[in-house]
């Protein structure tokens, strides 16, 4: 996702991830597996759940989405999708970055 994102192709970003998130199994868990089996009725190893590491992946991924800290700028919204900031907008509070609380609205 952020390859797509540092890229300058926020759209293909986004679609990716929300594919990501379609394929958790069980959906219903909102929790991200270690392993995930596309046969939805298949009993198969699932890892230990949710798993941390792909959590903190989401996570990061989110933040990237929303601002990246280069040596000298912090870029802000290099790769929001245009549907993230539709509508009321996007609220972004207490998000710490290398240059400080990072507080905005788009």
């Amino acid at each position: 996702v952020l390859s797509y994102v540092h890229l300058g192709q926020p759209d293909a970003a986004d679609e990716l991830l929300q594919g990501l998130l379609h394929d958790r199994r069980p959906l219903e868990w909102q929790v991200l597996a270690e392993v995930v089996h596309s046969r939805l009725r298949f009993p198969r190893y699932l890892g230990d759940m949710p798993h941390t590491w792909i959590g903190a992946e989401y996570g990061r991924t989110l933040f990237g989405m929303l601002m990246r800290e280069d040596d000298d700028a912090l870029s802000l919204l290099p790769g929001t999708p245009p549907s993230w900031v539709a509508g009321d907008g996007l609220a972004v509070e207490r998000l710490p970055t290398a240059y400080g609380t990072l507080q905005m609205q788009a």
